[in-house]
């Protein structure tokens, strides 16, 4: 059929116009033509197909649906193939396997990933039984949430209802481990692929150098890299930006440059943005701010557009150095080549000077940002701050901006509530440990404290006197956390009743006990 070869060729413009020299279009003929236009992200030439279909008459089924879902799920649109998804059953037409698979990446292109896990459950309740794609999509959801013990889970049910994983189910659990920094369980599915002869493409192997960078270990990327050499693939651009930032995560700025001539010298690629600003990058971790000036200068020499990204880095590679003066320079230069910077820009640079307790310019720049470029705080410029006070024992100025914090919208986050809870024990200010928990109980739904918050509001208010509050922040802790600090319930107790208050001892210690037994 000359349309279907021309819809395979990805000729658009002669498969349209062999289409509507078409006198008998029916639902296949529409499926290619609706197919050729998503493949092309011709989103608006699928959709005007769609519904030519249903104005002359011809009824889509669950495989017209899945094509136009899909199209719209690749564009980003998740509510638009979410929407025609549901007025396909709508319409009486039962959704087939393919039809959950588009919804399902569409979901994940979109970020909406606990949808796209539920979809899972409403596929069987269905009776409709997932195949290799649904699994393949689930598991990289569950890498995307890095929650890698979930991805091996499907793993092993699809092998239970008789799936053979291929490779790019492979490849997407070894990016779970990765995202999750299990190294060595990266390695045990890369054993298993070879063992059910299954050669680990170039993908897989730059997702294991990923890994090892993630866990700081650039000799074991490096292995990677030389056994990728070995099984004879060859390696991208990929491979060495990847090789680049393993080399940076673990503070090894000879293997980063390492890298680069290999990319260039080996296989005479030409670094890119991105390679540049991974080494930059690389350069600022290892603390060698005048590396990072050679690498800047290399990429204006070749004529490479420097971005936000790369300013950030060199910012943050002069603040980590404790030069303000070469880090607001770079502000300057980054302002002459006309490029936008964005709240990454206004924290590294605040942080910058945090770092050297000037906390006037740092209050100056989150005004400067805000007038000039738009540029609001986050959570992330509260969060630098308020440490920075804390750690000037400036313990009011932090209350100031924790509260503006929750005023301006912004949730406060575990790091914020860990450094103003080291504030208060330090200062022993227990009605300001029992202010904070209960602003934790109002605005923390989402979060989970760490031991180190609740330990330190706790024995603020124990050394405050605040016997009281403590208790309460003990009978709202989960039983992992109770059993955490054992140490601070024992004094809690004895404090209680050195106090003369036996009932609240009594029943505490009882409840603690429980606890702990598990």
């Amino acid at each position: 059929m000359v349309l279907d070869a021309l819809s395979k060729a990805n000729m658009l413009a002669e498969a349209e116009k062999t289409f509507d020299a078409m006198s008998d279009r029916d639902v296949a003929s529409y499926t290619i033509i609706i197919s050729v236009c998503g493949r092309l992200r011709k989103t608006d030439a699928a959709m005007k197909h769609f519904n030519r279909m249903l104005e002359e008459g011809v009824r889509p089924n669950a495989f017209a649906y899945s094509v136009l879902v899909e199209a719209l799920g690749k564009m980003g649109l998740a509510n638009d193939a979410e929407a025609l998804f549901r007025k396909m059953s709508d319409n009486g037409i039962s959704p087939n396997v393919v039809a959950y698979n588009a919804l399902m990446k569409a979901y994940v292109k979109a970020g909406r990933l606990r949808q796209a896990l539920k979809l899972e459950s409403e596929m069987r309740i269905k009776g409709t039984r997932p195949d290799i794609v649904t699994y393949g999509t689930l598991i990289n959801a569950c890498s995307k949430l890095r929650e890698v013990d979930r991805a091996f889970s499907y793993f092993a049910r699809m092998r239970e209802e008789g799936i053979e994983p291929n490779r790019v189910c492979y490849a997407s659990l070894i990016d779970a481990c990765s995202k999750s920094v299990k190294l060595n369980s990266a390695f045990q599915v890369l054993q298993e692929m070879r063992k059910n002869q299954i050669r680990p493409d170039l993908y897989a192997f730059n997702t294991l150098i990923d890994a090892c960078g993630r866990a700081r270990m650039s000799d074991r990327a490096f292995d990677c890299y030389y056994n990728l050499l070995e099984s004879g693939l060859q390696p991208d651009t990929v491979t060495f930006n990847a090789l680049i930032s393993a080399c940076g995560r673990s503070r090894d700025i000879n293997g980063a440059f390492k890298a680069l001539n290999l990319m260039i010298d080996e296989f005479g690629y030409s670094p890119d943005l991105h390679t540049y600003n991974t080494l930059i990058d690389a350069c600022s971790k290892a603390k060698d701010a005048s590396r990072a000036m050679e690498v800047y200068r290399r990429l204006k020499a070749e004529n490479v557009q420097p971005c936000a990204v790369t300013y950030n880095a060199l910012i943050d590679a002069w603040g980590r150095a404790g030069r303000t003066d070469m880090a607001m320079k770079l502000l300057q230069n980054l302002e002459d080549d006309a490029v936008v910077p964005d709240c990454y820009t206004l924290n590294t640079l605040v942080h910058a000077f945090c770092r050297v307790g000037d906390m006037s310019r740092a209050f100056e720049l989150i005004s400067y940002f805000d007038t000039k470029f738009r540029v609001v705080p986050d959570q992330v410029t509260y969060n630098t701050i308020i440490e920075a006070l804390k750690k000037a024992e400036r313990y009011d100025e932090a209350w100031d901006m924790f509260d503006q914090m929750i005023q301006s919208g912004l949730q406060p986050t575990k790091v914020s509530y860990n450094s103003m809870a080291c504030g208060c024990l330090r200062a022993l200010d227990a009605h300001g440990a029992t202010k904070l928990f209960e602003t934790y109980l109002v605005y923390g739904a989402d979060i989970e404290l760490d031991v180190t918050t609740y330990s330190a509001i706790i024995e603020c208010c124990i050394r405050g006197c605040q016997l009281r509050s403590a208790v309460d922040v003990f009978y709202k802790m989960n039983r992992e956390m109770v059993q955490k600090l054992t140490h601070l319930g024992r004094s809690l107790v004895t404090e209680l009743r050195r106090q003369g208050d036996d009932v609240t001892a009594d029943n505490l210690a009882w409840q603690f006990s429980n606890q702990s037994r598990g």
